[in-house]
């Protein structure tokens, strides 16, 4: 893990210098939220406010979503046809699904509450996320792709953040903390 960091940082790197012109490389800044897809090749990131991919190995990057709201925490699926990220186009935050070509997003959570993507299945049937639908503290819920059938797998009251599925799918990991999240 900790070879991963220095790597996903130095490929949102040679990212950033591919997103803009040459001339404005140097003034780009803001690229969030990077996610290296399952075979390494590519990258997914957020940039003003925007889903965006690159090759692992530089070029041109190119833009999946375009929207004036802000679209975040992108996460590829197992096999890498598909991106999930959270956007505020509907007012809060809820779930979404694109392929990771570009196409037309589709929505998988409709929540008052902020949703955020944690992960996929190994199966690439469901999407693991976080929430604050009911206080007190946070849940760990996961929304089938295709139903739009969800299940609380955990509530706790705490903030629960980055949560993973095991490669066999039997177990999350994830972190707990206090929540500065209020109403």
């Amino acid at each position: 893990m900790r070879r991963t960091i220095p790597l996903l940082i130095g490929l949102l790197a040679v990212a950033a210098l591919t997103v803009l012109p040459a001339n404005a490389a140097e003034e780009a800044y803001g690229m969030l939220y990077p996610w290296i897809s399952p075979d390494g090749k590519r990258i997914a990131f957020s940039y003003q406010g925007d889903i965006w991919t690159v090759s692992s190995d530089g070029g041109q990057a190119r833009r999946l979503t375009v929207s004036v709201a802000f679209d975040r925490s992108p996460r590829w699926s197992p096999d890498g046809s598909s991106i999930a990220f959270c956007s505020n186009r509907d007012g809060n935050y809820d779930i979404y699904v694109i392929p990771s070509i570009g196409g037309d997003a589709k929505r998988l959570t409709y929540s008052d509450a902020n949703d955020y993507p944690g992960d996929w299945s190994p199966d690439g049937r469901k999407v693991l996320f976080t929430t604050y639908r009911h206080f007190p503290g946070s849940q760990m819920m996961e929304i089938d792709v295709e139903t739009l059938d969800e299940r609380l797998v955990l509530w706790d009251n705490t903030s629960l953040r980055y949560a993973r599925y095991s490669p066999d799918g039997t177990q999350i990991a994830f972190g707990r903390g206090p929540s500065s999240y209020t109403r």
